[in-house]
C-alpha cells in the first residue's frame, strides 16, 4: 500500500499481482475495472 507523493492516490497491490489505484481528492475518477 502506498501514498502519492501529494497525497491524492492510493494504490494496492493485491495477492493475484493486480494493483489497484483509488482517487482520494477527485473521486469522481474512481472507477470498477
Amino acid at each position: 500500500i502506498s501514498f502519492s507523493r501529494d497525497s491524492d492516490f492510493l494504490c494496492a497491490s493485491s495477492d493475484k499481482g493486480t494493483i489497484h489505484i483509488w482517487a482520494l481528492k477527485n473521486t469522481q475518477l474512481n472507477r470498477r475495472s
